[in-house]
């Protein structure tokens, strides 16, 4: 369920002061899950690249300039505004922060990001240099959940772990009481640990600024972090000092052309010796490798060429090294062919085949034995190449015997395709947030927008339902469907769009983009259950009947309905209206239903839909069993809107969330539509996209069995503007 390895999870009340300040008692804090089955790297690359585009330069460097310079975010960044970031260098965190897609944000944020030596955190980091972390570890032994303030933080993280449970998105066993003890006290402890003074105090002793004006680095401080310990480190820091205020401004040509100060540079004030009243004193072999180390401007553009110079050598060297293991691979392919040859020669039951008749001149070879071996103990090219080689024949006659009717497990994989650029390495997933992600439950925080879908959608909506107020249980049920219904159409596109080839279609990314936009419309129109949680992937998410209104009163409506059978009282079928075509009447829900009457009269083999419910007074050529007469259905009204729909309301349908409407709509998807080959009007276009989004949510939201459709939507998108 969470593909990246990463589940970013919102607790309300979970920061710093929370319990006892009442002016955050609405915040709330994030803990970052994250998946121990999948590469540990790229989870944590993942996690680094996050933060580094979200919290970092979004609610970290852009709050500060707008809180204490008055800033506007979409404004160019001025000089003055320049901010800077350091970091060590571990990994997965350099891998993150230095993908050319990062260094070019920061550049254009005006960020300049430094990486210092890893090794030296505790020296050169404010964090490690101050208390805060030893404190943190202290206060977090003696602070336990009895002695907090309040129950509250600790009901939302037991409620919050309950429902991933639940969702079977985490399993945690025995850890996690232990887990959410520490989650409860977290907060308490911060608060008793942190605080401006603290925070100062690792920036004081790394020299970052100086004690007394707390603005201004401290350089002897600085210098302290790397001349080392003995009886001469006062006079070289002074020697040290001297060099640097003498030459600057070359020092810091060199940081500003190259990113780093160069080597030749280093050699000639350090590389010899360097004296002080005729003493010569030789330069320690590391200091000129440690501040190369120490000082890397990694939105350089000389180091992000570098970076990417390295990092497609590390990819075309990965790449050589598969080509290698598949042409080993290849080979015992092959010689277990020939093994399995061998074995049809000898005209018996493969049971029955025993040691003396393999070791028996002329039967096989230790090449084919080895192939063999290999292919039925190995499933891929890499681990069948690190198999150690073993050229004895009995031991590999035994090994062959334990495995003679076992399956062939070794496949060569899929070839890397030769490719124009390198992969796209961030790889999105739904459940990392994005900077541009849509969040059902911000939708519905947001009362201009679900005033917005009241009005859209009103004629097609049982009156009263969705005026009350919403929940904070509505708020995380929309979160939760969102991801439901996703799931949901991952599964549709499997089963029911065969061609693999359209899974990626513009308009199904387009369809996944507007999850939580059905999500948040279900929730608040009262659409779906109450406890989505317990509803399996095959099970119905939708609410009773009653919380639908009857097509009677919304005939000259359109977008999508949905049909429900009295009998077996269950929904089975959902279903799109809307005019495909400028000059043709408008094809509304009364339309629609009186076509699939007539259809249910006189050609019920026409669809599973009409097959499995014809018109009572239909001729039928063949003697299937049915599910229930035609007569027995009552169409309901999903969601639509007047098919006057007026500008006011085609606004609200055709325009982004960020523009005023109720739906997202990204610059790919417009551009795409833009350049189909209809005859019809793009914000038309729009509409009918609309009208399929409705219906598909709907129909994946029944349950599998007794949904009669077998049709996986979209047909008009798929075949005509493919």
């Amino acid at each position: 369920k969470t593909p990246s390895g990463i589940r970013i999870v919102p607790i309300e009340g979970f920061c710093v002061g929370s319990l006892v300040d009442l002016r955050h008692v609405n915040a709330r804090g994030y803990v970052v899950l994250c998946r121990a089955d999948v590469d540990a790297e790229s989870v944590s690359m993942r996690n680094f690249l996050h933060y580094h585009q979200e919290i970092y330069l979004k609610q970290h460097v852009d709050v500060i300039r707008e809180v204490a310079f008055d800033y506007d975010s979409n404004m160019e960044v001025d000089d003055y505004l320049e901010s800077y970031g350091s970091f060590d260098g571990a990994t997965d965190q350099l891998s993150a922060v230095t993908q050319k897609e990062i260094m070019g944000l920061s550049r254009s944020r005006r960020n300049t990001m430094v990486k210092h030596n890893k090794s030296r955190s505790m020296r050169e980091q404010p964090a490690d240099c101050g208390d805060i972390f030893k404190l943190l570890k202290f206060q977090d032994k003696i602070t336990s959940s009895e002695h907090q303030p309040s129950q509250f933080l600790a009901n939302k993280i037991n409620a919050t772990f309950t429902r991933l449970q639940n969702e079977g998105i985490v399993y945690l066993g025995k850890k996690r009481g232990p887990l959410e003890s520490f989650l409860a006290t977290f907060p308490e402890a911060t608060r008793k640990v942190i605080s401006p003074e603290k925070i100062q105090q690792g920036y004081i002793r790394m020299g970052a600024i100086d004690k007394e004006s707390k603005c201004r680095p401290d350089m002897d401080v600085l210098l302290n972090t790397i001349a080392g310990d003995g009886k001469d480190k006062k006079t070289r820091l002074k020697a040290i000092k001297d060099i640097i205020v003498d030459h600057f401004d070359e020092f810091m040509n060199d940081f500003r052309d190259y990113g780093r100060i160069r080597e030749d540079t280093l050699n000639k004030y350090f590389g010899e010796d360097y004296g002080m009243d005729g003493e010569s004193m030789p330069c320690p072999e590391t200091l000129a490798r440690l501040s190369q180390a120490r000082y890397t401007v990694l939105t350089n553009e000389n180091i992000v060429n570098e970076l990417e110079d390295k990092r497609r050598e590390a990819q075309e060297e990965k790449k050589a090294k598969a080509g290698r293991e598949r042409a080993v691979a290849s080979k015992y392919l092959e010689s277990a062919a020939a093994f399995e040859q061998d074995l049809a020669k000898l005209n018996m039951p493969i049971e029955s085949v025993t040691e003396d008749v393999l070791l028996k001149p002329g039967t096989t070879t230790v090449p084919k034995l080895l192939g063999y071996v290999v292919s039925r103990n190995s499933s891929d090219a890499a681990a069948a190449a690190a198999i150690k080689k073993t050229q004895t024949k009995k031991p590999l006659v035994d090994q062959a015997l334990e495995v003679i009717s076992a399956p062939l497990l070794l496949s060569l994989g899929r070839e890397e395709e030769e490719e124009d650029q390198e992969p796209d390495r961030l790889a999105p997933d739904v459940t990392l947030v994005a900077a541009d992600a849509v969040v059902a439950s911000e939708l519905l925080r947001n009362p201009i927008w679900t005033d917005d879908a009241r009005t859209l959608f009103g004629d097609t909506i049982v009156g009263g339902l969705a005026d009350t107020d919403i929940s904070q249980d509505d708020i995380d049920r929309a979160d939760l469907l969102s991801k439901l219904l996703l799931s949901r159409l991952r599964r549709l596109k499997e089963k029911k769009i065969i061609n693999t080839d359209k899974h990626k279609h513009y308009a199904l990314s387009w369809y996944a983009s507007n999850t939580p936009v059905m999500a948040a419309l279900m929730v608040l129109f009262k659409h779906c259950v109450g406890n989505v949680s317990c509803i399996k992937l095959d099970e119905c998410l939708l609410s009773g009947p009653e919380n639908f209104a009857d097509l009677d009163d919304c005939e000259d409506s359109m977008g999508a309905y949905l049909v429900f059978d009295m009998v077996r009282r269950v929904f089975c079928r959902s279903g799109k209206a809307h005019s495909a075509k400028r000059d043709a009447a408008p094809r509304t829900f009364g339309v629609r239903r009186t076509e699939h009457k007539e259809d249910a009269l006189n050609n019920p083999e026409k669809s599973n839909f009409h097959s499995s419910y014809p018109h009572k007074n239909a001729r039928r050529d063949t003697g299937e069993a049915i599910r229930g007469y035609f007569d027995d259905l009552n169409f309901k009204a999903a969601l639509g809107w007047k098919h006057r729909v007026g500008p006011s309301g085609a606004k609200i349908l055709t325009s982004s969330i960020s523009n005023g409407g109720l739906f997202v709509w990204d610059d790919a998807t417009m551009n795409r539509l833009g350049s189909t080959k209809s005859r019809l009007q793009v914000k038309e276009v729009q509409m009918d996209l609309v009208a399929y989004l409705i219906e598909s949510t709907y129909d994946i939201a029944l349950e599998k069995s007794k949904n009669v459709s077998a049709s996986a939507g979209w047909e008009r998108f798929l075949l005509e503007f493919a």
